[in-house]
């Protein structure tokens, strides 16, 4: 009787981890790629760059060249977005020169058809303004 008694707690244990390792897996998953909230759309900054975030996780930051002709110039920063929480997006991105990609976490407000971008620890705050395609 012990010995049945024990297999039937060893059962429900493993049961409980399988389904405990279902669940962690599902919801760290799940965040990882959440665009729940984001600002999805273009939008124009005041210097003529265009940010896109698109419904797929995907964003691209386009930027004109500058009036001087400048020999490291970025023109396209393109990659992958996630949403940290209700304030906070993190853009995993590179440009064509670049070989490994890097994670910027933003703090982000989205109001009446502005944008601001502000990274933590950093005074400026970038503004860009929802355009019409």
């Amino acid at each position: 009787m012990l010995n049945h008694d024990m297999k039937k707690i060893t059962l429900i244990v493993i049961v409980l981890l399988l389904i405990s390792a279902a669940f962690i897996f599902i919801h760290t998953r799940s965040k990882g790629t959440s665009i729940t909230g984001a600002p999805i759309g273009s939008w124009g900054g005041d210097s003529g760059e265009t940010l896109v975030f698109l419904k797929d996780g995907t964003f691209s930051l386009k930027i004109p060249p500058p009036q001087k002709k400048t020999v490291n110039f970025v023109s396209e920063v393109h990659g992958t977005f996630t949403m940290i929480d209700s304030s906070h997006i993190k853009l995993h991105g590179k440009t064509a020169r670049e070989a490994v990609a890097t994670s910027t976490t933003y703090q982000f407000s989205d109001s009446g058809g502005e944008l601001s971008l502000q990274e933590p620890g950093n005074s400026l705050v970038q503004k860009y303004h929802q355009t019409i395609n």
